[in-house]
């Protein structure tokens, strides 16, 4: 908390919100204060790294950062080393940061029950519902034919459609085009049920949502209900 850095994305919503929640391929954070500057990021993370060393033997090394095709965030691969000879190279635990992303709205302090009965639960600040809902809904919009994110519609259907959470357009729709304003996106909300982004995400949605989740829900009954959960969401705007 003291370091600047606010909990976002898939991981965020699996240890923070929802119990359970699809696995996610890396870590996302949005710096901000003293969590702004990479060379500072990357000593904490070597801190954290030593830490993890100290307490439970398991060696981790972070890597060079590297940018992230089709987004905004610094990539910063973690490898570790469990012990034992290999025959791959190891694996990694990949985190994004995020630099230049305003936080919008109140961070909620959240805490974390790991799922190892050797760690006691911690807190950690998030964004909330909201923020993360506007800031998918403009990564919708930032998709493209050749980098699809079928996540970030999978998110935003299980928050609106399956937990059938509740927001105000008016407050959402305020974030979003904040967000959107930023990375210089046009908020156009008719895009977010076009049949170009359905053509995009059910051409990769088994290939890229397979690994994070064991029962992937049928395309076209979620498109449906997404389609119909936003067109209510938005009213006559």
């Amino acid at each position: 908390k003291d370091h600047g850095w606010v909990f976002k994305g898939g991981t965020c919503l699996r240890h923070c919100y929802y119990r359970g929640y699809r696995f996610s391929e890396d870590i996302d954070f949005s710096c901000r204060d003293s969590g702004d500057n990479l060379d500072a990021s990357l000593h904490l993370l070597d801190m954290v790294a030593l830490w993890v060393f100290n307490e439970s033997g398991v060696r981790f090394s972070v890597q060079a950062p590297v940018t992230v095709p089709g987004d905004f965030q610094i990539e910063i691969p973690m490898a570790y080393n469990r012990g034992g000879a290999r025959r791959q190279g190891l694996p990694q635990v990949k985190v994004h940061l995020t630099f230049d992303e305003p936080v919008l709205d109140e961070t909620i302090d959240r805490s974390v029950t790991p799922g190892y009965s050797d760690l006691s639960v911690f807190g950690i600040p998030a964004y909330s519902k909201k923020e993360i809902v506007a800031e998918k809904l403009r990564s919708l919009l930032q998709q493209q034919k050749k980098w699809p994110r079928p996540r970030d519609l999978y998110d935003l259907w299980y928050i609106l459609c399956k937990t059938k959470e509740r927001f105000s357009w008016q407050e959402l729709k305020t974030l979003f085009d904040e967000k959107c304003r930023v990375r210089d996106v046009k908020p156009d909300i008719t895009s977010l049920t076009s049949d170009t982004l359905r053509e995009w995400n059910e051409n990769s949605w088994l290939r890229q949502l397979g690994p994070m989740l064991k029962d992937v829900p049928d395309f076209d009954r979620l498109w449906k209900e997404w389609v119909k959960t936003f067109h209510k969401l938005i009213g006559n705007a």
